[in-house]
């Protein structure tokens, strides 16, 4: 990949900047990486663009005065393009890893890449979660200037709240292109290879099949496709999907082959999506929804 600059900090400040030459952003996958789709790469519904804040066409990554767009760098590989949308909102990715108390009394590094080619410089890296009394608590977080050129920034929190113990708990991970709140509407910063890793070494980026990365990402949503016919008689299914918490199931478009509807009744549950329909036919394009 040619030269990549490595800026090591922690909530004390710079520990180190080096040049490293030819180095490969990649690892044998240990399941070292808490982040599910670090690198951008999956969006089973569309890969257009989706305005406003929410979850982005990149499945696992959710937006706020941003808009995520999957891009490819010179090797093909993919990233987050993400062009901001609010003329005075703080603009930033999100992951959201469960759980948060796995990470409690523990030492994490996040890492990932940066760069802006529309001039900003006011990034910033936190991570957080809910406590017992559903606010949001910041569990760390720290400034730093980037700029143009792609620069991978490493950041070690040492989490230690007690009040983050609950069940369902998840932990957030931002990664801000700007932190002012000034007017950066229609700017761009790009996010590449995201890691949170137990410890205070940044490893290289874990690159994992992508089965892999699919799987876990479908414990929180996937798409699929359903098609059948019947009778008069009402028609029942059940959809296996096997997932963090019953989905929310919507059908989001009609389906490739003839289609007269969807179904008159859903019921979900984590392991499956019970429908029920007295049409003669129905079809489409589903998503199921279990993320936080």
């Amino acid at each position: 990949m040619g030269r990549v600059r490595d800026i090591i900090e922690n909530e004390r400040g710079l520990i180190s900047d080096t040049v490293a030459t030819d180095k490969e952003v990649q690892a044998t996958s240990g399941y070292r990486n808490h982040i599910i789709d670090g690198s951008f790469s999956l969006c089973q519904k569309s890969d257009t663009p989706i305005d406003g804040n929410g979850y982005s066409c990149v499945d696992m990554w959710y937006q706020r005065n941003c808009k995520i767009e999957r891009a490819y760098d010179e090797n093909g590989l993919t990233y987050a393009k993400c062009t901001c949308t609010d003329a005075e909102g703080i603009n930033y990715v999100r992951n959201t890893v469960e759980s948060a108390r796995l990470f409690n009394h523990k030492t994490v590094t996040v890492s990932f890449e940066l760069d802006s080619p529309d001039g900003l410089t006011n990034g910033k890296c936190a991570v957080g979660s809910h406590n017992t009394d559903d606010d949001y608590i910041t569990l760390g977080s720290a400034l730093f200037e980037y700029n143009s050129i792609r620069t991978r920034y490493s950041f070690t929190f040492n989490i230690d709240e007690a009040s983050i113990m609950g069940d369902g708990f998840p932990l957030y991970v931002y990664i801000m292109g700007d932190n002012t709140s000034t007017n950066n509407d229609g700017k761009v910063f790009n996010v590449y290879n995201v890691q949170l890793e137990f410890g205070d070494v940044a490893t290289p980026f874990e690159i994992e099949p992508a089965g892999i990365t699919l799987s876990r990402a479908q414990r929180y949503y996937k798409t699929f496709d359903v098609y059948f016919g019947c009778g008069s008689d009402t028609v029942r299914t059940t959809i296996p999907l096997n997932m963090r918490i019953s989905p929310s199931v919507t059908r989001y478009a009609a389906s490739d082959y003839t289609d007269t509807g969807g179904p008159s009744g859903l019921h979900t549950l984590p392991d499956g999506v019970y429908m029920a329909d007295s049409a003669s036919l129905f079809a489409g394009k589903f998503e199921a929804d279990a993320r936080f």
